[in-house]
């Protein structure tokens, strides 16, 4: 028995990329694995700087924690709103708590859809399949 796992590219035919920016790390090692497992390469970044100098080359989403970095959060959406990466690259919110006022102003800087944790790994395996395809 061979094992076909199969491989999530991107529209140019090469292997996807997630960003999960802002993440607890057991959290964000989770979601890495979960993605991972679906054939995504996954980049786990922590902050602004590390943001900055990551290719969105090949990305095909966003999931920002906005609890963990709060406006540094939003400014991230927005960062990736602007990534010169040939397509747009939607992004995915969560928060642990439902703070209106910040799910608001990370919709407002460009996030398509938000989660509230905890959420199951259908969910958000869901909502971000959802986003990917809305965007090509």
């Amino acid at each position: 028995m061979t094992n076909s796992k199969k491989q999530s590219v991107a529209p140019n035919g090469a292997k996807s990329t997630i960003f999960i920016i802002y993440y607890p790390e057991d959290l964000g090692k989770a979601v890495a694995e979960l993605f991972g497992g679906l054939g995504y390469d996954v980049a786990i970044i922590n902050d602004l700087d590390s943001l900055l100098s990551t290719s969105a080359e090949h990305v095909s989403g966003a999931l920002i924690d906005i609890s963990i970095g709060g406006k540094s959060a939003v400014h991230a959406i927005e960062i990736v709103n602007q990534m010169p990466s040939g397509n747009v690259i939607p992004v995915l919110v969560s928060c642990e708590f439902p703070d209106a006022d910040l799910i608001v102003d990370a919709l407002n800087a460009g996030a398509v859809d938000y989660l509230i944790r905890p959420y199951s790994k259908l969910e958000v395996l869901h909502r971000m399949r959802s986003i990917i395809e809305a965007a090509r």
